[in-house]
């Protein structure tokens, strides 16, 4: 709610108090305020008795106060509101509220029949697991009460708050961290209520408050009624500061004030055992009541505050006086202290609700769920539908693309088809050809290439071919020339290198010339499908450019030239 304006308003036994409130950040903001009476009779401990005569009474002050919002908050108080402290297993938030509803017919003696619950949440020990709640729990036609009176005043309830809570709220924002006891003291009763690391300890109602001060001030004749004595004791000091007795040799104005303060002899011994109660049952805590707070009617009383300190041992201040949680920012004139404790309200109010309530907000709760489930549903299938079209309309147009592709490729089958054909064509010109050559074309052909590879001081003296097998006898001048020639008919492209065998190695001298010749004769496989490729392509298997470089530099005498040791030793090795 914060930074939006909510009337507070607080129908009290005596007075009623309404403030215009807005929650900054950790201050609240009054923008109006306004207190007033109303006759007695139409408001009984809390509840409505005639929403429209109460409407009739408040609208007006609203009006000339100048207050604009149309939410409001109610805080109640009343001594038919229940409070107890809950300790339960750790639940998730949404369990939270049938747990205590489940565990209140133990919690409240007098049942829980006809009674609206709500809780606050006060710790959550993580160690341990538990939970620790204030339980309030308010009658359903007193709730039902409020509802008609803001019906009424035209307003909307934005929701309905204990007071005891609105004080806890305002004590948060004020105090953080410290341990306080704040006392609100109104006419006829007190509320108690302890707080320590911003976290609500205990909270208890006591019978007792201003008015038995006041009505001892009638009866020692300080003044004729309750209204007069108040008026007087907020002006002047008639409380002494304890309640030792007096020496008899004390002058009446002391003797007076004396009496007055023994008069809150009740309040103070309540004040005093909720203290003791409250220690005893946080035996383990490591802290202490720092501060008693005195808010309500009763601490405008001069002196009460000092009657405190004295006798419960513990500092004690008058709320509002130096705390800056609750600043008034309105026309006019109005003491924030009147109002300190509605304006917690709107910082996070109880919330009071019926069973029957429940059970319609339960209902609603899984209608509206159902038609998000099914709103969610239909999403879904709205989406996959739409996805599963989006997808077969990309599928159509892929496939369109690629009928329109495949058409405008279709002369490639056309190509593909002619390959295959002249492919096939040329293998049976192959077989028939390969058919058809004999021994004699291949020893030919192989004779024509011999003479345009060898060096041209070797003669090939034989040459025969028969079953792929290959025989070659060679005549040459030298070893040198013959270890050359060997070693290029093994590099031949149509010789197998590796089958290659040397025989018949021998030196002879031409009877006719005189001339001599080394004479050997080669063996190897003869690849016959090599030669047809190397045919077919029009280059010779083994001869290349560096080959007819070394046939050149070959003399035509047969000796040989340059590198002649390195030569002739290659040779002999080669023909070894």
């Amino acid at each position: 709610m914060a930074g939006k304006n909510v009337i507070c308003l607080e129908l009290g036994k005596d007075v009623v108090r309404a403030a215009e409130v807005s929650l900054n950040r950790n201050t609240f903001e009054i923008t109006a305020a306004v207190k007033f009476s109303i006759p007695g009779e139409y408001v009984s401990d809390g509840m409505i008795m005639d929403a429209e005569k109460v409407a009739g009474h408040i609208m007006p002050k609203l009006d000339e106060a100048g207050f604009r919002s149309d939410r409001i908050i109610f805080s109640i108080v009343s001594g038919k509101v229940m409070n107890k402290e809950m300790t339960i297993p750790t639940v998730k938030k949404s369990q939270l509220g049938a747990v205590v509803r489940n565990q209140a017919e133990e919690l409240f003696p007098m049942g829980i029949d006809g009674q609206a619950l709500s809780y606050s949440i006060n710790s959550v020990d993580r160690v341990t697991k538990m939970t620790e709640l204030i339980v309030y729990a308010i009658p359903e036609e007193m709730m039902v009460s409020y509802y008609e009176l803001a019906e009424a005043m035209g307003k909307q309830v934005q929701s309905l708050d204990y007071c005891g809570n609105a004080v806890y709220q305002w004590m948060k924002r004020a105090f953080g961290n410290q341990s306080v006891l704040s006392v609100r003291i109104d006419g006829s009763g007190s509320q108690l209520t302890i707080m320590a690391k911003n976290q609500l300890e205990m909270q208890r109602n006591v019978n007792y408050g201003s008015n038995d001060l006041l009505d001892a001030a009638v009866d020692l004749g300080l003044a004729q009624d309750r209204k007069g004595a108040f008026e007087i004791m907020s002006r002047d000091d008639y409380i002494a500061s304890s309640l030792d007795d007096v020496p008899e040799e004390a002058d009446d104005i002391t003797r007076l004030r004396s009496d007055i303060a023994y008069a809150s002899r009740d309040l103070l011994s309540n004040v005093s055992r909720f203290i003791d109660y409250f220690y005893n049952m946080r035996r383990d805590a490591s802290y202490s009541i720092e501060e008693i707070v005195l808010i309500g009617e009763g601490s405008k009383l001069l002196g009460l505050k000092e009657l405190f300190d004295t006798e419960l041992g513990i500092r004690t201040v008058i709320g509002g006086e130096s705390e800056s949680a609750v600043v008034y920012k309105g026309t006019g004139r109005a003491e924030v202290r009147d109002y300190l404790y509605i304006v917690g309200a709107v910082a996070d109010p109880v919330g009071f609700i019926t069973e029957e309530q429940v059970e319609k907000e339960s209902a609603a709760f899984r209608k509206r769920a159902g038609k998000r489930l099914i709103v969610i549903v239909c999403g879904i299938c709205g989406a996959v539908l739409l996805l599963n079209l989006l997808f077969w309309g990309y599928l159509s147009y892929h496939n369109r693309s690629l009928k329109d592709e495949a058409e405008r490729l279709s002369y490639i089958l056309t190509v593909q088809q002619e390959y295959e054909n002249a492919k096939e064509a040329n293998q049976q010109a192959k077989q028939i050809d390969r058919l058809s050559t004999t021994d004699g074309d291949i020893t030919l052909r192989m004779l024509r290439e011999l003479e345009g590879d060898l060096p041209s001081s070797c003669v090939v003296k034989a040459l025969n071919v028969e079953d792929n097998i290959v025989t070659i006898g060679i005549a040459a001048p030298n070893r040198p020339v013959v270890a050359d020639t060997i070693l290029q008919i093994k590099n031949l492209g149509y010789i197998n290198g590796d089958s290659l065998t040397v025989s018949n190695y021998e030196e002879k001298i031409d009877s006719r010339t005189g001339v001599r010749m080394v004479e050997t004769t080669m063996t190897a496989f003869f690849f016959q499908d090599a030669a047809e490729i190397a045919e077919q392509s029009g280059e010779l298997p083994g001869t290349d450019a560096e080959g007819e470089a070394e046939e050149d530099t070959t003399p035509e005498d047969g000796s040989d030239t340059g590198n002649e040791t390195e030569g002739g030793n290659d040779g002999e090795e080669a023909a070894e």
